[in-house]
């Protein structure tokens, strides 16, 4: 049965979710070249971000085919803040422990190919089969807009 504010509420819960990821891509990289002073790190860290896309985007999908959606959608976004918290006060240390800043990112980048197959997977769910086209263009929008303005956002 479909809920518009169900999707609604996914919606937003992606757009919020899609700009800490371009703050994350593009701003910790920036801080570590601002404390390091070393292009290498701020790449190797930018780089390490998408690594877990090639890793864990199959198990995302086995993930969304096992269990149900909305709970790995949750625990996502839940691990995700965690993660992120780790990852600024690991940022702010006056020490800068490179090792763990990039487990943080790496872990951080992890959830999304987790997660991203059950978010595809629910949105015909909350969506009414009439309006599936225009729910996955305004996932699209965002999508599409924030990697246009991501960087800039960054």
């Amino acid at each position: 049965m479909a809920d518009k504010h169900y999707f609604r509420f996914l919606w937003f819960a992606f757009l919020i979710s899609s700009v800490g990821d371009w703050l994350q891509k593009i701003a910790i990289p920036i801080l570590i070249f601002q404390k390091t002073g070393s292009a290498y790190q701020m790449a190797g860290l930018y780089g390490i971000s998408f690594v877990p896309w090639v890793l864990f985007t199959m198990f995302g999908g086995v993930l969304a085919d096992r269990l149900k959606k909305s709970k790995i959608i949750s625990f996502g976004y839940l691990l995700s803040l965690i993660f992120a918290v780790f990852l600024i006060i690991e940022v702010q240390q006056n020490t800068l422990n490179l090792p763990l800043i990039y487990l943080a990112t790496f872990l951080l980048s992890s959830v999304e190919p987790l997660t991203h197959p059950a978010f595809q997977s629910l949105i015909p769910q909350l969506t009414d089969k009439n309006h599936l086209e225009r729910a996955n263009a305004q996932i699209g929008g965002v999508d599409n807009t924030l990697s246009l303005i991501g960087p800039m956002i960054g």
